[in-house]
Formats: structure tokens, C-alpha cells, sequence
């Protein structure tokens, strides 16, 4: 069984080195493997890919939109989301040409962005994060066609810390996306439930194999082949995450309880995370869920409406709230929900008389960017009042067409952050208190 296996895959690799290569255009004489070429042989990883949002990593357009602002405050540093979002960009160093492609709308859907040599060519992954984390190609002529990592690394949390677990800021200590430090003091780390586990699987949790699983993969291993070991009925490369309305429902329960005394009703709600870090969390600013609760009597007139808002804010050198993650000094309004946690929030309010009974319905939302207050707005005209005031006389007419030109497009980064994706709904529980 054994030569069988390995007579079966230098075969297929024999085969595979007499296909035409595809690769990503290259610098310095580096050249990257493009999913196209994973494609000939891995169609349904390709298709599962392409729907991801690490194919559209460079290219969707809330990423044009932040990359926009952050061009606009920080040029010479395109690097800062690049990284993570082009890791070709690390090797061949091609972040200018790749930042201008960005700013004038031309890249596509599965080009550049995070693609499958990447990941499976990541030879080390700090604990801490770091996004200039080491990448080792090796993409030789002779069989096997492609030599891909498929190691405790590759299951491991630890592939995705360097993008995921990270630090931003205006002198680099802000924490801006924390999901695998807070994975690591949960119930999850001490089970072995990875980030994998939960984003490459329908369902939450470690599969174990079958028994001819185990005895397939024992083959493999015995032969040094065990990174060619065929996953595709254990993993899904969609990587679902927030913006998937399926997977999102999987992270929250919620329960409505409901009680009166007298003519005041007591409306208590229990949100119990079920993800292994907290919700909210990663690098858009203003990302929140939304708590709404509803109170209606028999004939549907609203008797009593409150909102309750978990997330954060960063603030910016200057003090502005919200501020951006590349110029944030620190991380305010913190308000999570904790993993494996249960959030309880209380609301009270009195019926009407003659009511005779009480309909409450409590709804969870999941928004990817909130608009910032209209106080958020008037204080950046402010500040750009005071930048033209503060150029010399002689200056002021340039500058003032130049932060004219500057507001128009943050203005319209803006309405695409929070215009472009709905609001999902994550959980939605309902109740009725009879009055009579």
C-alpha cells in the first residue's frame, strides 16, 4: 500500500512538472506561483479560495477605501498594510507598484492578495505577531512539481498570528487586532480548537479522522510524504469569517427573559459568545454589534426602544476619536464580548395603562464600520481649519485647496466603509408578558 501511494504521487508529480507554469509577475528573480497553477490540480481548494476574502485581500473596496486615508497620512509606508494584505510584497518588494494599482482601482479579485503559496510556504510564525513573518519558496523543476508545507504549523494558530495578532499605532504599541492572544486563555487553546478548526470547517471543533484516516496518514508519514496528505474532505479554504451571515449566526446565543412588577417590566438579556476571542475585534475602526431592544404593547405601538453598543475606538496623536489604526496612541470606548463569555444587560421600563400585554423582541447586529458621530466630523473640519490658518499668508490659498481636495476623499472613503457591506444579523429572540 505503501509503494503504491508513492509510486501514485511521483507519478502525479512527473505529470504535474510537464504542465505549463504560471507565475506572478516577478522582481529581483523571484517568482511566484500563481493560484492558477494550484488551480490545474486543486480546482475545488480554487474555487472555495477564490470565494474568500484572502483572494480579495487587495482588492476589495473598503480596502481601497483605508488604504486611501492611509496614503493620505502616511505615503512613504504602504508597507504597513501591504504586509498582510500582499505578502508577495515581502519578497519582491514591489509595495509602490502595488500601492498604485490599489489607489487607481486595478486590482482584481484573486490577483496578488493572499494566495496559496503564501500560506503554505510560511516557514516560522512568532508567537507575538509580526507581519514581516519569514516566507521560504521552494518550486523546483524535477518531481515532486511543488514542495508545500503541510506541518504542525499549518494547523497551528500560529500561522495566523503574524496577521492576526498584532500591534498598530503611532509608535507601534497599540494593540489593533488581539484574536490569538485572547484564543490563547481560552478553553479552545487547552482543547487544540485553532483558528483552523473553527474558519476551515463547517463545524466548530477537532475532527478525528476514521480509522483508514489514520492508517493513510501513518502511510504517509512512514514515506516523508505526510505534507502531500489529501485534506480536502477535512478543510474548507473560504475561511469564513464576519462578513459570512452563517458562520456569523454559529458565534453568538442569546436568551430573553422577561419579568414585571407592578406596571414596571424588567427585560433581561444573556449574550454568550461562542468564538474563541472576543466580538468585536480586528483592524476596522468603528466595527460594532448592536444590542436593540423593542417593546411593543397588543396593538404594535412602541412602549419602550434601547440600544447597547460593544466595540472600540482608537484615539488618534491629535485626539481625534475615531481615529485611524495606523496613527492611534491608544484604544478607547472598549466595551467586548468576552470569549465563552456571557454578557448580561438589563432594561426596565413602565406599560402604559390599559395595556394588556407586552411584546419585547431583542435583536443582535453585527456592523462592519459604524459612521462616525456628526461631533467626529465637525472636529475635523476644525483641524483643518486650523492647518490653513497655521500656513504662512503667502501659502494659505494652496493649502486650503489641497485639505479641500483631502476632505472630498476622506468624505467618500468614508461612505464606502460604511455603505459597502450590510449589517448582518447575528441573533434575534422575542417574547411576550401578558399584563392581565
Amino acid at each position: 500500500m505503501g509503494k503504491k501511494v508513492l509510486f501514485m504521487l511521483y507519478a502525479t508529480g512527473l505529470i504535474m512538472a510537464l504542465i505549463p507554469f504560471k507565475a506572478t509577475p516577478s522582481l529581483g528573480g523571484v517568482r511566484l506561483p500563481s493560484p492558477q497553477t494550484c488551480r490545474q490540480c486543486h480546482p475545488r481548494e480554487y474555487r472555495e479560495w477564490r470565494e474568500s476574502y484572502h483572494a480579495k485581500a487587495l482588492s476589495t473596496p473598503t480596502f481601497r477605501a483605508m488604504f486611501t486615508i492611509h496614503n493620505l497620512e502616511e505615503p512613504d509606508r504602504p508597507d504597513k498594510c501591504l504586509y498582510c494584505h500582499a505578502p508577495e510584497a515581502k519578497l519582491l518588494g514591489n509595495e509602490e507598484e502595488l500601492k498604485k494599482r490599489v489607489l487607481e482601482g486595478k486590482v482584481k479579485d484573486g490577483e496578488h492578495g493572499i494566495t496559496c503559496v503564501i500560506c503554505h510556504s510560511i516557514t516560522d510564525a512568532p508567537e507575538t505577531g509580526d507581519s514581516t513573518v519569514p516566507v521560504r519558496l521552494e518550486v523546483p523543476s524535477l518531481p515532486p512539481y511543488h514542495k508545500v508545507r503541510r506541518d504542525r504549523l499549518t494547523t497551528s494558530e500560529r500561522l495566523c498570528s503574524s496577521c492576526h495578532n498584532y500591534n498598530s499605532g503611532h509608535r507601534g504599541d497599540v494593540p489593533c487586532c488581539t484574536i490569538n492572544r485572547e484564543w490563547r486563555v481560552t478553553s479552545f487553546a487547552r482543547k487544540g480548537i485553532s483558528c483552523q478548526s473553527c474558519h476551515m470547517r463547517d463545524r466548530m471543533g477537532v475532527k478525528v479522522p476514521s480509522l483508514w484516516g489514520r492508517i493513510k496518514r501513518s502511510l504517509f508519514a512512514l514515506t516523508y510524504l505526510d505534507r502531500y496528505m489529501d485534506d480536502r474532505d477535512r478543510v474548507s479554504h473560504r475561511f469564513p469569517g464576519p462578513r459570512d451571515p452563517d458562520f456569523l449566526r454559529k458565534g453568538v446565543e442569546m436568551v430573553l427573559k422577561l419579568s414585571r412588577d407592578g406596571d414596571k417590566v424588567t427585560a433581561r438579556v444573556e449574550v454568550l459568545n461562542r468564538a474563541g476571542h472576543r466580538i468585536p475585534n480586528g483592524c476596522p475602526p468603528r466595527t460594532r454589534i448592536v444590542l436593540k431592544v423593542l417593546a411593543q404593547d397588543e396593538r404594535g405601538n412602541p412602549v419602550f426602544t434601547a440600544l447597547k453598543e460593544y466595540g472600540f475606538d482608537f484615539r488618534n496623536a491629535n485626539g481625534f476619536i475615531p481615529g485611524t489604526p495606523w496613527g492611534a496612541v491608544e484604544r478607547v470606548n472598549e466595551n467586548f464580548l468576552e470569549p465563552e463569555g456571557k454578557r448580561v444587560e438589563v432594561f426596565e421600563f413602565r406599560v402604559p395603562g390599559g395595556s394588556r400585554e407586552i411584546r419585547v423582541r431583542a435583536t443582535l447586529t453585527y456592523v462592519y464600520i459604524q459612521p462616525p458621530p456628526p461631533e467626529a466630523r465637525l472636529r475635523m473640519q476644525q483641524m483643518m481649519g486650523r492647518r490653513v490658518l497655521s500656513a504662512p499668508p503667502e501659502e494659505r490659498e494652496r493649502v486650503a485647496e489641497e485639505v479641500q481636495r483631502e476632505v472630498a476623499i476622506r468624505m467618500k472613503a468614508m461612505r464606502i466603509l460604511t455603505s459597502t457591506f450590510p449589517d448582518l444579523k447575528m441573533a434575534e429572540v422575542s417574547g411576550v408578558l401578558r399584563l392581565e
